[in-house]
């Protein structure tokens, strides 16, 4: 079928003076593919898995947007298919340095597929880049909203060929990255609580290109956020949304490294803050730091601070202040201070909501933040442990809890902070086990934790048993967990006492980032980790779930027999008192794995 030009082209009104945006040599692009029509989300429904989204049978229209970078029209082939069968194939005509787009009319269905369109399907033109002409989604993905200004969107275009090998030649190729990074480590966040991973995948929906200096397109409150986190509040047709600014150009300074690491390559940071817009919270609020005088311990012991003594700490210097990091939380990832996969307890907290449609804001923060952090177990039974896991009877202890420095909540940088006082809020005496019941929620005075006050989800256990005191930390988010994996009535939590975990992990060397390698006898290499006992080896190979290649190692290598897209990382081992310390992901590709180009999936 062929589609005429004036029937299918769509110039986007930003793009009058699109010649801006060109480079001489031709490339086309296919942006992203949005549905229509698009569909308002349903305020505060009680239904979001079945509002907001297309009735089953409902013909929906899946438009793709393709930019012809030329000062020529373009007329190419083009095909759509449908998990990975050719449903419609054609050609169309593409106006000179603009969008086309090009639809497909199907049934909707709940059911998940991928759908793929692929532009110059013969390969007839040689362009620019090859890896753009191809874009695959899934049906059933949330939707995603960019609004970018000007300058950005310009920058991106003259400067994303200079990242060498990948193809990338625009915003979009760059903003499509994003989406693959999430999608890709949502297939792998497989936990206890999530053994399949993390249900939702993304999708973009819409690029929307404004002036400079235009976002947010609605006032916003300072307090509530900035252009940004709030690109477009009156947009209720996706379901996440993100605003690039002018403003943020000048930190665009590494225009050619290829890793996790370079903003302009991928800027991790943005998945980080749309998991805010999902209704996740700071997994990195459960640590403890005493940094005065917002983030203060002030728990003495006859009459001296306990913080670097009886309470080891590590020295921490924060906006030229110097303070400690006391405590760090087990879980470390998206939401932590890891972006490079999605943490337990922010998989498991996704998974609540899985396949629903916003209900109370696409911006960082919507007005269902954090509601989950009630999710707790009627009765929760904690045992104390040394640092070896034995279990520490007949102690007494107390509990201390955390508040906001200020509780004027209309003065949004503090609801991070957290002061402990020298007054115990609670007692407790182990039994012969080492074992405290300390009930529902003994982490705040009030009747409901609040992600608005954040200092309050872990609290602090001193412990004094034969003639020695200790300290431990105690929180929420393992009441949670417990909560989710169906443990109501009564949970069993442990708490080590006295222990400074390091925070230490390994640096990966071999094969380097996006190496492609030239055996299938790969040596992975990392550097020696001070301190800690062994080494786990994990891969997920072609986004299948991920697998210990090897455990309890004790040197920093190790070669395996491995063929396809491989991301790997290490786990360094602590000992029973302190969580595994995971490094960053690398990726490389072995052989035997045909050629792609760019996906969402993979």
């Amino acid at each position: 079928m062929t589609i005429p030009a004036p029937a299918r082209v769509a110039l986007l009104l930003v793009f009058a003076a699109s010649s801006l945006f060109a480079r001489t040599s031709t490339d086309l692009d296919v942006g992203w593919i949005s549905r229509l029509p698009e569909i308002d989300y349903v305020w505060q429904s009680m239904n979001p898995r079945v509002e907001g989204w297309p009735a089953v049978g409902q013909a929906v229209t899946w438009q793709a947007h393709v930019r012809n970078w030329s000062n020529g029209a373009q007329t190419v082939r083009y095909e759509w298919l449908l998990d990975h069968a050719v449903v419609e194939s054609g050609s169309v005509q593409l106006a000179a340095d603009a969008f086309t787009t090009v639809d497909l009319v199907r049934p909707w269905s709940f059911e998940r597929h991928e759908l793929t369109f692929r532009i110059d399907s013969d390969r007839q033109l040689v362009e620019e880049s090859e890896t753009n002409n191809e874009l695959t989604i899934f049906t059933d993905a949330l939707a995603v909203g960019f609004w970018v200004e000007e300058s950005f969107y310009r920058f991106m275009r003259e400067n994303q060929q200079k990242l060498a090998g990948l193809g990338s030649a625009s915003f979009e190729d760059w903003a499509q990255r994003h989406i693959t990074w999430y999608n890709d480590i949502a297939q792998i966040a497989i936990y206890p609580e999530t053994p399949q991973g993390v249900h939702d995948r993304w999708r973009l929906q819409k690029v929307v290109v404004v002036p400079d200096g235009a976002l947010p397109l609605v006032p916003v409150n300072p307090v509530d956020g900035n252009a940004s986190s709030h690109p477009n509040d009156a947009d209720r047709t996706v379901d996440l949304s993100w605003g690039f600014t002018a403003d943020a150009v000048p930190g665009l300074t590494d225009l050619t490294s290829i890793n996790t690491l370079n903003s302009f390559y991928l800027n991790k940071t943005t998945v980080h803050e749309l998991g805010h817009a999902r209704y996740l919270i700071d997994v990195y609020a459960f640590g403890v730091k005493h940094l005065p005088p917002r983030y203060r311990v002030d728990i003495t012991d006859n009459g001296t601070p306990v913080v670097g003594n009886l309470m080891p700490a590590s020295s921490l210097i924060s906006n030229g202040m110097q303070g400690y990091t006391v405590y760090e939380t087990a879980d470390s990832g998206l939401m932590a201070n890891d972006y490079d996969w999605i943490d337990r307890y922010s998989a498991a907290a996704l998974n609540l909501i899985a396949g629903a449609r916003a209900v109370s804001g696409i911006a960082n923060v919507p007005g269902n933040y954090g509601a989950y952090l009630n999710d707790l177990p009627a009765q929760n039974r904690i045992t104390l442990r040394d640092a070896e896991g034995n279990p520490v009877p007949n102690a007494d202890v107390d509990l201390f809890q955390g508040v906001r420095e200020n509780d004027d909540l209309s003065i949004a940088d503090t609801y991070l902070t957290r002061v402990v006082d020298d007054v115990p809020d609670l007692h407790f005496t182990s039994d012969a086990e080492g074992r405290i019941l300390v009930g529902r929620n003994p982490f705040t005075s009030r009747a409901l934790l609040d992600p608005y006050r954040l200092g309050e989800l872990t609290a602090i256990l001193r412990v004094r048993a034969n003639g020695k005191t200790s300290f431990g930390f105690l929180e929420s988010r393992v009441f949670n967990l417990a909560y989710w994996r169906g443990q109501h009535d009564l949970a069993d939590h442990d708490v080590y006492l006295g222990v400074r975990c390091s925070e230490v992990r390994a640096n990966l060397s071999k094969p380097a980032y996006r190496e492609t390698t030239s055996t299938n006898v790969v040596r992975m290499v990392w550097q020696p980790v001070a301190g800690a006992r062994s080494s786990t080896v994990w891969v997920s190979v072609d986004g299948r779930p991920p697998v210990a290649l090897a455990r309890g190692l004790e040197t920093n290598t190790y070669t395996a027999f491995l063929s396809g897209r491989v991301r790997w990382w290490v786990e360094s081992d602590y000992g029973p008192a302190c969580p595994p310390r995971r490094s960053l992901t690398y990726e490389f590709t072995a052989p035997s794995t045909p050629p792609r180009r760019r996906s969402v999936q993979h």
